[in-house]
């Protein structure tokens, strides 16, 4: 790794141990730093942060924009993008296909419309061999809302054949506390962790958290805000394209007082807008069936669709889909691999009883 970075003008091995030891493991990651970043490591002045990016900036490959780009190299990038199932062939339909590596997806809604049971399903997923529509990777989860469910991992696994707990062991999670930890883990320790874990799939559940309870609704502070914010997506959009993986995030909805459509609207503002490139928004369409309906709002390359999908125990199903289900055994979320029994259970789909009629003999009279 090191041998790579000291290709570049004015690093040697030590120079290049710190920038590894820094975060910055790549001649991609140094090519879109800022001089100031750079700088503040030890033994490294303006000066030299300068001679470093300019360096990286000429050996790189082009992939986040450092260069024009043939149109053969263009459709070289696009030939190694994968797809990753939603697990619901009518999802996947209005996806093109499913979800594309080197895209920020963004699902929107009302608390308690199954964004999060969507993430869980897409972890799952992720896992699946390539041959099986996943990604065969594990997942880094940014959980803003505390919202990972181990138990619902366990639940939604067995579906697609895999081992709950081993879904659970390739997820890197990480809980930050306010909007700066956010910031810094997204622009300091993304890229070192998705590098380590080999991660095709990187969650951030949710954006809009940390910054309504921090910044609520003062106007005067909007624009540090934005920009804030601006930055975190723009770091996990770098991530995406430059380790062709998936990104999703989710978002709260707020209320629209204009008039216009169901009186709700996407939270954050434009910047959330600008920055996704699929807007996807998730509402109920009946609680007691459990239907939800999944509409892609804006996408370049996509029509606008949507899909009503149904959420049960095991995630969601395309309508009409018969759920299967899973014996699942009541199990801590912290303690895993303790009876390979137990594990043999979960994966067990439970056989069905037939009914028998129950038959009423009248007397005679």
């Amino acid at each position: 790794m090191s041998s790579d970075l000291e290709r570049l003008d004015g690093i040697g091995a030590t120079t290049a141990q710190k920038l590894i030891d820094n975060g910055f493991r790549t001649i991609e990651s140094i090519a879109t730093a800022r001089p100031s970043e750079l700088a503040a490591i030890d033994g490294i002045t303006e000066a030299v942060a300068k001679k470093i990016i300019r360096s990286a900036a000429e050996q790189s490959d082009g992939v986040l924009g450092l260069k024009f780009k043939t149109g053969d190299e263009l459709l070289e990038e696009y030939n190694k993008r994968e797809i990753l199932t939603t697990g619901c062939k009518t999802f996947d339909e209005i996806l093109g296909g499913g979800l594309s590596t080197q895209r920020l997806y963004e699902f929107w809604g009302p608390e308690g419309t199954g964004k999060s049971n969507m993430l869980h399903q897409l972890i799952c997923t992720a896992a699946l061999p390539k041959s099986k529509g996943g990604l065969g990777g594990g997942t880094v989860f940014i959980d803003a809302e505390n919202s990972l469910s181990l138990k619902r991992i366990r639940e939604i696994a067995p579906r697609f054949g895999l081992d709950g707990n081993a879904v659970i062991k390739g997820i890197s999670r990480a809980v930050p506390a306010n909007s700066d930890a956010l910031r810094y883990m997204c622009s300091q320790q993304l890229g070192t962790q998705i590098e380590l874990t080999g991660a095709k799939l990187v969650v951030l559940d949710s954006i809009a958290t940390h910054f309504r309870s921090e910044y609520g609704a003062q106007r005067q502070l909007i624009p540090e805000r934005q920009q804030k914010a601006n930055q975190i997506l723009h770091e996990i959009k770098k991530f995406a394209k430059l380790y062709n993986i998936v990104a999703v995030i989710t978002n709260q909805a707020t209320g629209d007082p204009s008039g216009y459509g169901a009186g709700i609207k996407h939270s954050m503002g434009n910047v959330i807008g600008h920055e996704s490139e699929i807007r996807i928004q998730v509402t109920i369409k009946s609680s007691a069936k459990g239907e939800r309906k999944f509409k892609v709002e804006k996408a370049v390359d996509l029509p606008k669709s949507e899909v009503v999908l149904v959420l049960r125990d095991t995630g969601y199903y395309d309508l009409g889909v018969k759920p299967v289900k899973i014996n699942t055994i009541k199990q801590s979320d912290t303690k895993m691999n303790k009876n390979p029994s137990t594990e043999r259970q979960i994966n067990t789909v439970e056989k069905e009883v037939p009914q028998t009629k129950k038959i009423v003999r009248r007397k005679r009279s």
